[in-house]
């Protein structure tokens, strides 16, 4: 289930520490609270119509897109600036070839 898998993977972002601490207060408790209340509509409509978990899926995406979105134009920005996401080869050590 699309909804199902979204929700996991916006709560495991929001459990990943790096991107927890690049989220605002206010920005984190929204997508947190948005987050649950999808959990706990998935487990009381377990046998929805799908009509009902596309409206509940979008319903999610209007809260997690805007805020992922900020996440990872930060994370980008980052990268720009020096960051080491993503390019961890500068910090891996220089091996020379001997004959």
């Amino acid at each position: 289930n699309a909804f199902e898998n979204y929700a996991y993977a916006l709560r495991n972002s929001l459990n990943n520490t790096d991107a927890a601490n690049a989220i605002d207060a206010a920005d984190k408790e929204a997508l947190s609270s948005a987050i649950a209340d999808a959990m706990q509509w998935l487990d009381a409509n377990g046998s929805a119509e799908i009509e009902e978990v596309e409206a509940q899926h979008k319903q999610l995406e209007a809260v997690g897109k805007p805020i992922m979105t900020k996440l990872h134009q930060a994370g980008a920005q980052a990268d720009s600036e020096g960051g080491t996401s993503g390019n961890t080869r500068a910090s891996e050590p220089h091996i020379e070839e001997v004959d």
